[in-house]
């Protein structure tokens, strides 16, 4: 018993020697690491795994438009030259970029390089029986003809109406002949003009005869516009002329208003309301200058100063400026945006904010 246990304890001793020198060598091997300092990696060696994390800052584009006081777009700012508060606190500009018709927006599929897309301007004029109305929209009918005229040759025009229905009288076409007559033929006689080829990218898929007839009310037709225009590339506004947007003073706007303009906020569609009332002031401008101001567009009034606000309409399709800043922390939900001139000396048309999905 006694040898046998000799026999198999003996070849053990060896390998428990090995392995106690073993475990002192890497005892004092980490007590060396920790009295002596190891060089610190360059600059251009980040150790492995410690810088794996990539941070990406969140921003916030904004499309604005800045005005003179003759309704004219004002150019060549930087971000110095804005203030922009959100939630009533102040944020760094970083960028203010000038977007108009010769600007490239556009990659086309398959294509390497951007190409200037045009803008999309859509005419809603607004008919009723008040007879109040009538010479306003006659005046307006002209002038949006002459609007058309001065539009870059890139952009497209579609014209609509709505009387008890919206109706589609133009798609988006470059066509400016076509375009006049339609704001003539079908918003002043209702009479369709002759079928042409259709133009891309078009309207007509969402606003086509069946979906317009379910369009009962000036904000449904609104929705509509904003749904299609989604669709469409490049810049987007809507000239409302018209006199009305809701019913009396306690319905500001319909109660379809929160889809039309939730779908026009979506879409980034400017809504510019030209109001055709004989009157400095009436009960239910109030719609027509919410709308506007929810859209970063304007309200104005046609019956005295006709010029001045289709001069403001000329300016404001003129361009804009994309302007950027980062995301300040916050909770989900809207957050109100405020932009002021450093120096004053013009006015700003832009969406009263952003809202940040959670």
């Amino acid at each position: 018993m006694i040898r046998d246990a000799g026999t198999a304890i003996a070849p053990r001793r060896p390998r428990a020697l090995a392995a106690a020198l073993w475990v002192l060598s890497l005892a004092a091997a980490r007590l060396w690491a920790d009295e002596t300092p190891s060089p610190s990696p360059p600059p251009s060696e980040a150790p492995a795994g410690r810088f794996d994390e990539k941070v990406t800052v969140e921003r916030v584009l904004m499309e604005v438009r800045v005005l003179d006081r003759q309704g004219q777009p004002i150019r060549g700012l930087a971000p110095e030259d804005l203030h922009v508060t959100v939630d009533g606190r102040g944020v760094e500009v970083e960028s203010v970029e000038w977007i108009d018709v010769t600007t490239p927006t556009v990659v086309p599929e398959g294509a390497t390089q951007p190409i200037a897309a045009g803008r999309s301007v859509v005419f809603l004029f607004q008919k009723d029986l008040q007879s109040s109305h009538n010479a306003g929209l006659l005046r307006m009918v002209r002038r949006s003809r002459d609007v058309v005229d001065t539009l870059p040759a890139l952009d497209r025009v579609a014209v609509v109406s709505f009387d008890t229905h919206l109706r589609l009288w133009l798609d988006l076409t470059t066509n400016r002949q076509r375009a006049k007559e339609a704001i003539e033929r079908g918003v002043v006689m209702n009479r369709p003009l002759a079928e042409a080829a259709e133009e891309a990218p078009a309207l007509g898929p969402l606003l086509g005869p069946e979906a317009a007839r379910r369009a009962t009310s000036v904000e449904k037709a609104m929705r509509l516009i904003g749904e299609a225009l989604a669709r469409v590339p490049g810049e987007r506004s809507l000239v409302l002329v018209g006199s009305h947007l809701g019913r009396d003073l306690r319905n500001i706007v319909g109660e379809d208003y929160e889809a039309a303009q939730s779908a026009l906020s979506r879409a980034r569609v400017a809504v510019y309301s030209l109001d055709i009332t004989e009157a400095d002031h009436h009960t239910l401008e109030l719609g027509m200058q919410q709308v506007a101001s929810d859209t970063g567009g304007f309200y104005a009034r046609t019956h005295e100063f006709t010029a001045q606000a289709t001069d403001r309409l000329r300016g404001a399709l003129e361009g804009h400026y994309l302007v950027s800043f980062a995301k300040p922390p916050g909770s989900p939900g809207f957050h109100e945006v405020e932009l002021r001139l450093a120096r004053g000396g013009g006015t700003i048309l832009a969406r009263p904010g952003y809202r940040d999905s959670p």
